[in-house]
């Protein structure tokens, strides 16, 4: 196991312990990692390769105890670092772990402090897609939620079409999402995804279409997952 890896072991562990892991989310691309401990068709998918982990805040407030988030990642050699618009990460050199919350509606402007827990949120837009379907998966004695596959890879989709044109980033974020889509071809949920996004809105369709009409994911859906584009219709 990778010192990274051991790493996320150690701040899982401290999270579980300080009774608030339970009203955390993992997304970004550290979902590719614990959908592998979760379906045995994931497996296929590439190695994860990023050092940012992506950890939506929004359900803490239901936890029934008040933790010093940064004091408890400090313990564990973090160094908070604010970015420009005042959100926070705490920072390892294996490691770099960021807050996450939905951002709502035209008004929603700037970072969201998290009452008494000590961390900066950054809003997202379009995280509430993934906040609409969590799974659990079991991992080394602990309970992980995730957003379900299907979930992760429309929203990958859809915020690679609001980056910048086809940057490295967004292609990043096309490939996981097409690569997550097939193996959800290959554990049977296919009308997962056709209800899903039946679910979106006109913009959102709009945007999975553009980023699945590029060339790049044309090549990759024809193998792993042809017939998305035609839910769309």
């Amino acid at each position: 196991m990778s010192n990274q890896h051991e790493l996320v072991n150690r701040v899982l562990d401290a999270l579980h312990k300080a009774g608030i892991l339970e009203h955390l989310v993992i997304v970004g691309s550290w979902c590719i990692y614990f959908y592998r401990h979760r379906y045995k068709e994931a497996e296929a998918l590439p190695p994860l390769r990023t050092l940012d982990m992506d950890i939506d805040v929004n359900f803490l407030n239901r936890a029934p105890v008040v933790v010093n988030i940064p004091k408890l990642l400090e313990e564990l050699g973090f160094h908070p670092a604010f970015h420009s618009d005042g959100s926070m990460e705490f920072i390892r050199p294996e490691l770099a772990i960021e807050f996450l919350i939905p951002e709502e509606g035209r008004s929603a402007e700037g970072p969201y402090k998290i009452p008494g827990f000590g961390v900066v949120a950054q809003p997202l837009r379009f995280l509430s897609l993934l906040e609409d379907e969590v799974i659990t998966v079991p991992y080394r004695g602990l309970n992980v939620h995730i957003p379900h596959p299907v979930r992760f890879a429309i929203h990958k989709l859809i915020i690679s079409k609001r980056r910048r044109g086809l940057n490295q980033k967004a292609e990043r974020d096309i490939r996981q999402a097409v690569e997550v889509l097939g193996m959800v071809y290959k554990i049977g949920e296919q009308q997962k995804i056709k209800e899903t996004l039946e679910g979106l809105t006109r913009k959102q369709k709009s945007y999975v279409k553009q980023s699945l009409g590029t060339k790049f994911a044309a090549d990759l859906a024809e193998l792993a997952a042809p017939d998305v584009l035609g839910f769309l219709e």
